[in-house]
């Protein structure tokens, strides 16, 4: 007997309307929709193992820290996924930043062009995120990436980001925060890295 990918008790989102519409006509139907939604995400977080490994993966970025796995789900189904190669460039220095990109396998360079030289400012690996700024508003890249290792990326766009602000404003906040919070904290890195390079800089004698 072939065996099906389907749960026995799974119900098409479109036959789960019709039923209730038949059968409970006392329901308010602007809620059909909803329930049809919420049917066909419990089948894809349940039973689609790619669902199931993005959200254990997001489990372990920051920016997605304090969500609940249901609210992980919901994220994890507006994540799209790209593999490069070697010498491949992520973006470029000016490009429109539209997404932040977030590294499951692999590695990556981050560098800016000064001088007609590359500066090398950064080297990210598997768990960590670039393009952050992305989600915060559409503007120029401030730097390139271009992959070292074979890389697999995933990627969260901001108009997806701004649809889950209008459908589910409590988990899209909380990534917000969790951006804030992250940009602080390299700011005051930064600020503290500065101070310390300008007090052991040698003091220049005429």
């Amino acid at each position: 007997v072939a065996s099906s990918s389907h749960p026995p008790w799974s119900i098409h989102p479109n036959i789960l309307a019709r039923i209730v519409y038949v059968d409970f006509p006392g329901v308010n139907s602007a809620r059909i929709p909803r329930m049809a939604r919420a049917t066909d995400f419990l089948y894809r977080w349940i039973w689609d193992p790619d669902i199931a490994e993005r959200v254990r993966f997001l489990r372990k970025i920051s920016l997605f820290e304090g969500l609940e796995a249901g609210s992980l789900g919901k994220v994890a189904m507006l994540v799209y996924e790209k593999e490069y190669h070697i010498g491949e460039s992520v973006f470029h220095e000016g490009d429109m930043a539209r997404a932040v990109f977030m590294i499951r396998d692999g590695a990556v360079e981050v560098f800016k062009a000064s001088a007609g030289r590359e500066v090398n400012l950064a080297r990210l690996g598997a768990g960590e995120l670039f393009g952050e700024m992305a989600l915060v508003h559409e503007a120029p890249r401030s730097a390139t990436v271009r992959v070292v290792e074979p890389a697999e990326l995933f990627l969260l766009y901001k108009s997806d980001l701004d649809g889950l602000m209008e459908r589910h404003p409590r988990i899209a906040n909380r990534i917000i925060m969790n951006l804030v919070r992250m940009l602080i904290e390299r700011l005051r890195e930064t600020s503290e890295h500065f101070v310390v390079e300008t007090l052991t800089k040698p003091a220049v004698t005429k």
